[in-house]
């Protein structure tokens, strides 16, 4: 028989118990409400290092060729070599390898690592004037040269004459020659022209950005060459910084010559290399010199790519100055995975349909990578993180792709709700949470 006294104790014992169970009833639910949350918190805002515009100057230089006002145009590297900056050459390419003062000069430039060779052409022709497969023909003999000659390809046409039409632009994009530079009244899709602001390029493998001179050292008058203030040149270049983040300055050997009875002959015109050298420096103490190649790289690569699971497509967009992504795949129990090339910041913005939200990343050598993550928008998800060098692949686990996780969180979630749905009545009817007791009276 049962005390009054050891039956209190009992009583006292089984509240206790009671407000204990309910107490860590409370908890779970709290646990798991926290392990759901902690899914979410790898979010923060993304962000991406280069928002800057180039401002940027490109001396380009047309008409490199053999026996052809050989000191002015020894003259005019000369400048550059010493001044170390960079000058983008356009070399008539049937016309050069024969004039050794010449090559030693372009050599002397590319090794110094100053002067961006380019293609301007392979005879000096109206390119407009030939068919595509003609201009893709030359463009073809013309890298093949330059390669044989310079152990370098290029990546630029400047057309002679500036002339271009639509099967050039085709040409180029079968021949991989992916800069064009004309003049502004022979490119006059003004919109197409391309933009260094810091916010990327375009980056499909097709797309041709057109870069044309604003302003020429020179201009031809009357079978003339009068010469352009260069006050002038300076508030040209301005405003195309200003506008597209740079500037291109055109320069000819045919500049830099002296002429006597209206006649050119083949002594420097040392007046007009002196005018050079003041506006070089003059753009070199405000902005920087560079090569189109270089003012294209400054810019991060847009690029797009898609794979497909199950018979639905998804797509990644990619952005990075560094970073090439070649493609993706999907493995629905692990990850997805990127094959990359390259070391340096890497934003993506991710479907949420497929990964839903980033729990991890990892490199190849199975080297974690910290990230920022933020909602892009309902549909998409916004990542950054650095790949490190020699990096071939990174896998991104998903909530999706790898649900465990998430799903262990909804289930642990769903059993709390559970018990709490039975236990939170009693609990309250036998007074284990006073205030919801009397709330409830």
């Amino acid at each position: 028989m049962v005390s009054s006294m050891g039956f209190d104790r009992i009583l006292v014992t089984n509240k206790a118990k009671k407000r204990a169970a309910g107490l860590a009833m409370v908890s779970i639910l709290f646990i798991a409400i926290s392990t759901l949350s902690l899914s979410r918190q790898q979010a923060h805002t993304a962000t991406f290092g280069n928002t800057d515009p180039c401002n940027c100057v490109i001396f380009r230089i047309d008409d490199i060729q053999d026996y052809f006002d050989d000191h002015a145009q020894v003259a005019v590297l000369d400048l550059f070599l010493k001044q170390n900056k960079s000058l983008s050459t356009g070399i008539i390419m049937n016309a050069i390898g024969a004039d050794q003062t010449i090559m030693d000069k372009v050599i002397e430039g590319r090794d110094k690592g100053l002067f961006e060779l380019s293609i301007h052409g392979w005879d000096h022709v109206d390119y407009s004037k030939l068919t595509e497969k003609e201009q893709e023909n030359t463009m073809v003999m013309a890298n093949n040269k330059m390669h044989k000659l310079f152990n370098t390809n290029a990546s630029m046409f400047i057309p002679p004459y500036n002339t271009f039409n639509n099967d050039t632009l085709k040409a180029m994009t079968q021949t991989k020659l992916r800069i064009l530079s004309s003049s502004t009244t022979e490119d006059k899709n003004v919109s197409g022209y391309f933009v260094a602001n810091g916010q990327g390029r375009l980056d499909d493998g097709r797309t041709i950005y057109h870069m044309p001179e604003i302003v020429t050292f020179s201009v031809v008058q009357d079978g003339q060459w009068i010469r352009i203030p260069n006050e002038e040149i300076i508030k040209a270049i301005d405003n195309s910084v200003t506008k597209y983040g740079y500037g291109v300055v055109l320069l000819h050997p045919q500049n830099f010559v002296t002429v006597q009875n209206g006649k050119s002959t083949q002594e420097v015109d040392y007046n007009a290399i002196d005018d050079l050298e003041r506006l070089v420096k003059i753009f070199a103490a405000n902005y920087e010199i560079s090569t189109f190649e270089k003012v294209v790289k400054s810019e991060p690569r847009l690029f797009t790519l898609t794979s497909s699971l199950d018979g639905k497509s998804y797509a990644i967009a990619g952005k990075s100055t560094d970073i090439e992504v070649s493609s993706f795949e999907i493995d629905p129990n692990k990850s997805v995975r990127l094959n990359t090339e390259g070391q340096g910041e890497l934003e993506l913005t991710l479907p949420k349909s497929m990964v839903g939200d980033v729990m991890s990343i990892t490199t190849d050598s199975q080297d974690k990578i910290q990230f920022h993550a933020a909602d892009d928008d309902n549909a998409s998800l916004a990542v950054t993180f650095t790949v490190p060098s020699e990096t071939k692949f990174v896998e991104i686990a998903g909530t999706r792709v790898v649900p465990e996780y998430q799903m262990f969180a909804l289930t642990l979630i769903g059993i709390c709700v559970g018990i709490a749905a039975i236990m939170l009545p009693r609990l309250v009817r036998h007074n284990n949470f006073p205030y919801f007791a009397r709330r409830s009276e």
